[in-house]
């Protein structure tokens, strides 16, 4: 199981006048993990659910050491716990930067 800690995550769009952060998630600042995008929870193959579960999910929480962090957790056997970013907001011809900050830890 992995433990995400310090998860920072801008994508930046770039354009010939301005640059803008279509996706900022912070969870030292205490962002609402929903604002990296589409949230994806999958049980099993074509067995989607819209809530968190105690097996599936993926929210703001602590790492052991009291830090926050982004917790995406699934038990053995469930298919994904993920986000997608940008979905159906991207632009062609156009230079996105994703760039992201984040910590892994064994938990023991």
């Amino acid at each position: 199981m992995l433990d995400m800690k310090y998860l920072f995550l801008h994508f930046l769009h770039t354009s010939s006048s301005l640059a803008t952060i279509p996706v900022s998630f912070n969870a030292t600042a205490g962002s609402d993990p929903s604002q990296i995008g589409t949230r994806d929870l999958e049980a099993a193959r074509g067995v989607t659910q819209s809530d968190n579960s105690d097996d599936l999910y993926i929210k703001l929480d602590k790492d052991p050491s009291g830090v926050p962090a982004a917790h995406y957790h699934r038990v053995a056997g469930e298919i994904r716990a993920e986000y997608h970013a940008l979905n159906g907001k991207v632009v062609a011809d156009t230079t996105y930067f994703i760039g992201y900050s984040f910590s892994l830890a064994q938990i023991e």
